[in-house]
């Protein structure tokens, strides 16, 4: 029987909380125990981002290759930061040149009934998001959307990453602090409002409260400066 290589993450289970892009890359032979046993009296629960067949005699060689591949980014054990979201699509493509078999999301679903919770959340987060937006198009001034999670979905232009959380009353915009030119942005918008914390590993963050209105015609605002960013 093959053992299975799974990326987890971290969900909030409150729709308040938020949570570091991280994950963990590790090995089981049965992704719902192992998440379960991960999210016991945390105060989140673990998604099964992707995962793998691996043969018995590969899974612990290809385990350590992948954590020694990735220790510039590892936190502790086998967690690591993933802020642009990019580690499963860089995991994807070396897998199958490893000739590791993808378990579907069709089938993760089946073997997890959890799973639809999570994902229900992440279609809610996305049309809480367009209902704040209207009929603002944000690729038009090239924010690109990306896929929604469980309280967030990211926004990409030109290298400057922007997290979108909804909230009854507007949205936070978070940022990694990573771009310069999104971060000048955001105080010359919104001055002190802007609040910058960190991360124990020392990832910098980045949040601003705002109303609706403010929310849709921060994309304009920012779509002239950054142009210069590519």
């Amino acid at each position: 029987m093959s053992n299975i290589l799974y990326v987890m993450s971290m969900q909030p289970i409150l729709e308040a909380d938020t949570l570091p892009l991280h994950k963990k890359i590790g090995i089981t032979n049965n992704t719902v125990l192992r998440a379960a046993q991960l999210g016991t009296k945390m105060p989140f629960t673990m998604y099964v981002e992707a995962a793998w067949e691996v043969g018995d005699s590969q899974a612990g060689e290809i385990e350590g290759a992948l954590h020694k591949l990735l220790n510039g980014s590892n936190i502790e054990g086998e967690w690591f930061e993933d802020p642009e979201e990019t580690l499963v699509d860089g995991l994807s493509h070396l897998m199958t040149l490893l000739g590791c078999k993808a378990i579907t999301d069709q089938a993760l679903d089946q073997q997890d009934n959890t799973r639809e919770g999570l994902e229900a959340r992440y279609r809610r987060t996305e049309a809480n998001i367009k209902q704040l937006l209207g009929s603002v198009n944000t690729a038009l001034s090239g924010w690109v959307p990306q896929a929604a999670r469980a309280v967030e979905q990211r926004f990409i232009r030109n290298g400057a990453t922007l997290y979108v959380q909804p909230k009854a009353q507007g949205a936070i915009l978070v940022t990694n602090g990573r771009n310069k030119e999104l971060s000048d942005k955001l105080h010359e918008l919104f001055n002190d409002r802007v609040q910058r914390s960190q991360y124990p590993n020392g990832q910098m963050r980045e949040a601003v409260s705002i109303t609706q209105a403010e929310l849709q015609t921060f994309f304009a605002a920012t779509s002239t400066q950054l142009a210069g960013a590519a």
